[in-house]
């Protein structure tokens, strides 16, 4: 429960700084898909700096449970709403990969494959991340990835068809060796906000 309530307040934190970038200019790549992959919970800070080429910025550090928490920034490969934020904790005399989240894009990419009210509404809990997308009739856009310790959550956004700015977002968990939709929401006007 306290992976979560961290994983959460990462998500939170994300979220409250929207698009933000690196809180200095550097001139280092940014962070992509597989790099975000390839960085394991557990890896040393060193590990993932190299992975990354970047140390990135240091966002806080944070006691929570006795344990010391250090939360770096990278800016994500997606463009300047996309960023990378990562959670280390003290060990030893080193910081461990403890979780990680990737915001990718802040809406869906505009596609001519749109969800309905219909098809959103036949969208149920539990259903498989396959399932909605065949459902949706696309693969939608994944949104937010984060992953920590045996968790691992993505968002992924469709267009809908009664709004350009306006979006379908599921949540899904991996469980039972698949993506899992766990909670859903709608704007079919482009006006409410959904995180």
């Amino acid at each position: 429960m306290k992976k979560r309530a961290m994983t959460a307040a990462l998500l939170g934190l994300a979220l409250t700084l929207g698009g933000a970038g690196a809180a200095s200019a550097d001139d280092t790549a940014a962070v992509d898909r597989s790099e975000f992959v390839a960085a394991k919970t557990g890896s040393s800070f060193a590990t993932v700096a190299r992975l990354f080429d970047s140390k990135g910025d240091e966002l806080t550090r944070m006691k929570v449970d006795g344990k010391v928490h250090q939360v770096r920034i990278w800016e994500a490969a997606t463009g300047s709403d996309g960023m990378v934020m990562l959670d280390f904790v003290k060990a030893g005399q080193g910081w461990k990969l403890s979780s990680k989240l990737a915001m990718w894009a802040l809406e869906p990419v505009q596609t001519g494959d749109t969800v309905n009210k219909p098809v959103w509404g036949s969208v149920k809990k539990g259903k498989s991340l396959a399932t909605v997308r065949r459902l949706a009739g696309s693969r939608g856009t994944v949104i937010t990835e984060a992953r920590g310790e045996g968790e691992r959550v993505i968002v992924v956004a469709w267009p809908v068809r009664t709004s350009e700015s306006g979006m379908a977002l599921g949540t899904f968990m991996w469980r039972n060796g698949a993506y899992r939709l766990v909670e859903k929401d709608v704007d079919w006007t482009g006006n409410d906000l959904l995180f």
